[in-house]
């Protein structure tokens, strides 16, 4: 498997609670992947909650997981042979962080990101300027939309 698929494959275990077992022996699976502590906290997050379908358009996907501290967990996912811009409206100023790369952004509404083929990115999603809804606290999941396009980031 390539990094990508490993990261999509590991980004579908952490939007699910899914337990963590590796289908390739550890030393072909890059360390990046299966040690990185943001993806894995999303995974065993205490809430135990499961992701959610938002959207699915064709080959785009966004999944949408709560947790405990009122954060949310979104997932895109592009199926396809080609990358993708794929968007979904989080209403509101939010703060964003890649939890693949570490970047973080604001978003005034919404997230749109390049996926690349057969990838998955996956975002920890938190009220900007503000403290985070408490454990339990009621929340719309995110609408989501997507088009091929060129370039993109959290916007």
């Amino acid at each position: 498997m390539t990094e990508t698929e490993y990261r999509t494959q590991f980004t579908l275990w952490a939007m699910g609670a899914a337990p963590l077992i590796l289908q390739a022996a550890p030393a072909q699976a890059p360390a990046s992947v299966v040690a990185n502590p943001e993806v894995i906290a999303v995974d065993q997050d205490p809430l135990g909650a499961h992701g959610t379908l938002v959207r699915s358009d064709g080959w785009y996907h966004v999944l949408s997981k709560p947790l405990r501290n009122g954060d949310r967990a979104v997932a895109l996912f592009n199926e396809s042979d080609r990358a993708a811009v794929i968007s979904t409206d989080l209403g509101g100023r939010h703060r964003v962080e890649d939890l693949w790369t570490g970047a973080v952004s604001a978003t005034a509404g919404k997230l749109a990101a390049q996926v690349p083929a057969h990838a998955a990115l996956l975002y920890r999603v938190s009220a900007s300027g503000e403290q985070a809804r408490p454990s339990g606290a009621a929340s719309r999941p995110p609408r989501a939309s997507s088009a091929p396009s060129a370039a993109s980031g959290p916007s």
